[in-house]
């Protein structure tokens, strides 16, 4: 792999000083009170990110383009098995499965919002804590804040059953082969300190796009604009970042009270229902809208950037007189 690869430590030492000239220009910049172009702090931004990537990927190599065929002996799959398992399965198939899962996921859904409004009715019109209610020779349990969650929360759980029955018709989630290949992978699962820093190194990125915060921009909106999509770009990963932490507090929360309780007792039920409710519809709510409120405000800070280029104060087309900084020379 390492003879194969189209690069070495020079070329990438040389990558780095240039990255690193770069940024020292517009630090000289700063210095000598020159103007800095929204355009340059977005390129600061990258050549920031440049930095890390060079030194997480120092030892990869480059451009190999020689495919190291690596078998792996244990339950392995044929390939024209595979071939055939894949167009098994016409798309009229799909789309009955498609409606299939839907009417599932609906009937599922509106079976829990009645039994929850029989469970409501009862106790608006006897409301003692012992009474229960019956439908179809069925017995519900008496209200609680819980049952109250839970209806609260069934609009979310049809739109989350609905996208689970899309994403396993896309992915084809029940085909051998494909769970084969999602079940299947040995690697380490990832530390929580590799989270952090990509996290962390993707916090610094946005926080270099508010170095402008005070800049001079054409109008007030756009510099309104700028600040929110930096603001934005600082808030989203540290916002994930908590998120995740927060999951795994309340998963590792849950287990221990399930080995101290049981999984089928009355708390382990409630907490379960509290993190779901909580913390679970709000987490898959903002992994979704994550990726698309981030490009939205990369888009928006580009577009800026290319804007305020229509008006440069005279300060922006000076270069850096690195003689001042020389005592010796001039």
């Amino acid at each position: 792999m390492d003879n194969l690869s189209h690069s070495d430590s020079i070329t990438k030492i040389i990558a780095v000083i240039q990255t690193a000239w770069f940024l020292l220009q517009v630090g000289a910049r700063a210095v000598e009170g020159l103007a800095i172009t929204e355009l340059e702090i977005i390129t600061v931004g990258f050549a920031v990110l440049n930095f890390g990537t060079y030194f997480l990927w120092w030892n990869k190599p480059l451009r190999v383009r020689h495919p190291v065929r690596v078998y792996w002996r244990h339950q392995e799959i044929a390939e024209k098995e595979y071939k055939y398992k894949r167009n098994a399965k016409g798309w009229i198939d799909k789309i009955r499965e498609f409606v299939v899962e839907f009417w599932t996921s609906v009937r599922a859904a509106s079976i829990d919002f009645g039994e929850s409004i029989v469970v409501l009715f009862n106790f608006f019109k006897n409301p003692d804590p012992l009474t229960t209610a019956k439908l179809n020779n069925k017995t519900f349990p008496d209200i609680n804040w819980v049952t109250l969650l839970q209806l609260a929360s069934l609009p979310f759980l049809v739109g989350f059953r609905l996208i689970i029955a899309c994403l396993g018709i896309i992915l084809d989630a029940n085909d051998d082969y494909m769970a084969f290949i999602i079940n299947s992978s040995r690697l380490e699962d990832e530390s929580s300190t590799l989270y952090i820093l990509v996290y962390g190194l993707t916090t610094i990125f946005g926080a270099i796009h508010c170095i402008p915060w005070n800049f001079q921009f054409g109008t007030h909106t756009e510099q309104l604009l700028w600040r929110i999509s930096a603001g934005g770009l600082v808030a989203l990963p540290l916002t994930l970042l908590v998120v995740m932490g927060a999951v795994e507090v309340m998963t590792f929360v849950d287990d221990v009270i399930g080995r101290r309780f049981g999984k089928d007792s009355r708390i382990y039920n409630t907490i379960e229902t509290i993190s779901i409710i909580c913390l679970g519809f709000p987490s898959f709510a903002i992994v979704v809208a994550f990726p698309f409120a981030y490009i939205i405000a990369r888009v928006i800070l580009i577009v800026l950037a290319l804007m305020e280029l229509r008006d440069l104060p005279s300060s922006a087309y000076q270069a850096v007189q690195w003689t001042t900084f020389i005592p010796h020379i001039g």
